[in-house]
């Protein structure tokens, strides 16, 4: 599940921007919240998800061997 159960019940919506910072050998090297949702809540879990896929993702070949920044919207929006 995404979106945290708090939240929810909450009616918290936002969008965090997550900035990883990615080593030249392609791991992960920092993350954090570049821009905040206005909710620490939703803040937290954008970068837990965001951190988590990282986990699953490949470098694209353009990028492999040199290091990066790159800056994920995670939007966090209630649907009726």
């Amino acid at each position: 599940k995404v979106y945290p159960d708090r939240a929810i019940q909450r009616g918290l919506e936002g969008t965090a921007r997550i900035r990883l910072e990615i080593a030249a050998d392609g791991e992960l090297a920092d993350a954090r919240v570049a821009s905040s949702s206005g909710h620490p809540l939703l803040d937290r879990e954008a970068l837990r998800l965001i951190v988590r896929a990282k986990a699953r993702t490949q470098v694209p070949p353009a990028l492999r061997n040199r290091a990066f920044a790159v800056e994920v919207p995670v939007v966090f929006e209630l649907r009726s």
